[in-house]
């Protein structure tokens, strides 16, 4: 009897480190298959039990979708993903959106029945109207957009001018360069005769972006080397749009292909910058002078 009663002791403790053994394995696998990913992994969506994680980038750290409802989310791809409350862009909600309906129109642009997105903005209420102009620039029926903002309301008149690094767009009665309005521009009369962007001009003024040069000559304006950081006319020397204070146009030059570095007759330039005790009549020492200035 004794003998009996010590068995099932015996027994008793087994059968709860049993348990208890394979109590903590349930819980070490729920806490692996729950957890976020490895930083090594490809960037995406990671679904897990309860739980959306997001990792932006191989070797950046992932972050849980705040608000994802992990048993009903999808993944459309590395960016876009939804569950059965709403849309998600890299990892963040898109509020306002239908998942019902949503879509991928060309990242970072998605949309719904009602609704036109940019990454997590909504941009326009008319999907019907909505088109993509150039990577950053759309329209609908009522407005022309830069990124998520709206930059005019006359669609009808929208003109790309200008296609490159920098891009240049008109409607009606403005011209704007990368979304932002160049005040003083004339779209009637605006161009890159001679010049190249960032600079542009019209009849009556030259432009760095969209800023106006003041008192920039517009008939002898030129730029000056082929990055454009430079530029002058009959009056001024410029860095970037801004006149550079005593620079001779007459003798200025750049200091061969260091865009940085010119000089004139009388001084050496770093940028805008007079650099003192460098002797423009020995470009050996002056071209040595600016390259201890510029950031290597």
């Amino acid at each position: 009897m004794k003998d009996n009663k010590i068995l099932y002791i015996v027994l008793g403790v087994i059968g709860l480190c049993v348990l208890l053994v394979l109590a903590s394995a349930g819980i070490l696998w729920f806490s692996v298959a729950d957890s976020a990913p490895w930083v090594q992994n490809e960037n995406g969506y990671y679904v897990r039990i309860t739980r959306v994680y997001y990792l932006p980038g191989s070797l950046k750290d992932p972050w849980q979708v705040i608000g994802a409802h992990a048993p009903s989310f999808e993944v459309i791809d590395s960016y876009y993903g939804y569950d059965k409350e709403q849309a998600y862009f890299k990892g963040v909600a898109i509020p306002g959106s239908d998942p019902s309906t949503f879509q991928v129109i060309q990242n970072p642009v998605s949309g719904d029945a009602v609704s036109v997105f940019f990454e997590n903005e909504k941009v326009s209420d008319d999907p019907g109207h909505f088109e993509i102009i150039a990577p950053l620039l759309f329209k609908d029926a009522k407005h022309i957009y830069w990124q998520e903002k709206v930059v005019s309301n006359d669609p009808e008149n929208l003109a790309v001018l200008e296609d490159g690094d920098d891009f240049y767009f008109r409607d009606g009665e403005n011209v704007y360069v990368n979304g932002l309005l160049i005040a003083d521009a004339d779209p009637e009369t605006f161009s890159f005769s001679r010049i190249f962007a960032p600079y542009a001009r019209d009849a009556e003024n030259i432009f760095y972006y969209e800023q106006t040069i003041v008192d920039a000559d517009v008939d002898s304006f030129l730029v000056i080397g082929s990055w454009g950081n430079y530029s002058g006319d009959v009056n001024h020397i410029y860095w970037q749009g801004v006149p550079i204070q005593d620079a001779d146009p007459v003798t200025f030059k750049l200091l061969e292909e260091i865009t940085t570095c010119s000089a004139d007759s009388e001084h050496v330039y770093f940028m805008n910058e007079i650099l003192t005790g460098a002797d423009p009549s020995d470009p050996e020492n002056a071209k040595l002078q600016c390259l201890l200035k510029t950031p290597q």
